[in-house]
């Protein structure tokens, strides 16, 4: 089976054509070598046009029992597929794709995991320093500002991981009023702009003069003075962070309470959409969360609200 050729001229095709963002080409990269391995462990000698949706059905069903999938996972997985087979036939390698049929699950729609505001305040007092002398630990290096700044910029911009492990100095224009950030080729691709608060602003103008950084130099680098990475971001959260709080916390949970408490003071849904960059306002609402407060309140402007209770009338026999 010549799969694994295709795959690699597929990923290459995404990446300088589609100009698909690295972490989704590594994303579909990681999934379709399942697909490889599946397919010759299972059908070794299967021919590439032979495949169907009943193999592909196979592949998704296994794969997602053994490794557990979130239906948001398996959703992913099957939009990586479609995507590769539909290359497949752009390229005349199939006459159509067997997995035009395959159809995302269906994912129940929920409230987002939110910190409260007596949390975020814990949070930002927080030292978040690793114990004992890593390997590579740089002696001198201020590991609890940078970890604390980023904290203060994920809770203060609603910015993704990936965006702020993207970002440049020169991203950021912090003597502007109002201060912004720019994010640029975030989330589908997409250029945006946020305004950033006044104290934010400062922190990261006296952060960027600390340390002698230049417009191209990143604003989070490692001890050193790399690029931080979204996995080094992860690790923070999970060995400093969520100990420290006794409850799991993410970078996105971050966002989550951002876009919560704009909502909850009152910002228009279609303001808290542009400020995280999202295409469609359904996906802001399930960011935006309504505690049972602003429910209550909610329903006091309601016409009834203020009606005085009366028994109901008795019933005529």
């Amino acid at each position: 089976m010549q799969l694994e050729p295709t795959i690699y001229r597929y990923l290459d095709y995404a990446r300088h054509q589609q100009h698909r963002r690295p972490l989704t080409v590594r994303k579909y990269g990681y999934y379709l070598d399942f697909l490889h391995r599946f397919m010759v462990d299972h059908y070794p000698d299967l021919a590439l046009e032979d495949i169907t949706i009943a193999h592909l059905d196979e592949f998704v069903t296994t794969t997602s029992r053994e490794r557990q999938h979130t239906p948001a996972t398996t959703g992913v997985l099957i939009t990586a597929l479609r995507s590769f087979f539909r290359y497949l036939v752009r390229i005349k390698l199939l006459e159509q794709s067997p997995a035009r049929e395959l159809t995302p699950p269906r994912r129940k729609k929920r409230e987002a995991d939110v910190l409260t505001v007596p949390q975020v305040w814990r949070l930002l007092g927080l030292r978040l320093e690793p114990a004992g002398a890593p390997r590579g630990r740089r002696p001198g290096f201020d590991y609890n500002r940078r970890n604390q700044l980023t904290i203060r910029l994920f809770l203060s911009s609603g910015i993704r991981r990936a965006e702020l492990c993207a970002l440049r100095w020169k991203h950021l224009d912090l003597t502007a009023a109002p201060p912004t950030l720019k994010v640029v080729q975030g989330k589908g691709g997409n250029d945006r702009t946020v305004p950033l608060l006044s104290w934010t602003a400062q922190e990261l103008a006296r952060y960027q003069a600390d340390r002698g950084a230049g417009p191209e130099d990143p604003v989070f680098a490692s001890a050193q003075g790399k690029p931080l990475k979204p996995d080094a971001i992860t690790y923070m959260f999970v060995r400093l962070v969520t100990p420290a709080m006794g409850q799991r916390v993410t970078p996105h949970m971050l966002r989550h309470t951002y876009a919560t408490l704009l909502s909850n003071n009152g910002v228009d849904v279609l303001h808290v959409q542009k400020l995280l960059g999202h295409s469609q306002v359904s996906t802001t609402q399930i960011y935006v969360h309504s505690g049972m407060e602003q429910l209550v309140a909610a329903i006091q402007h309601l016409p009834l609200a203020h009606l005085a209770w009366q028994p109901p009338l008795p019933l005529e026999m």
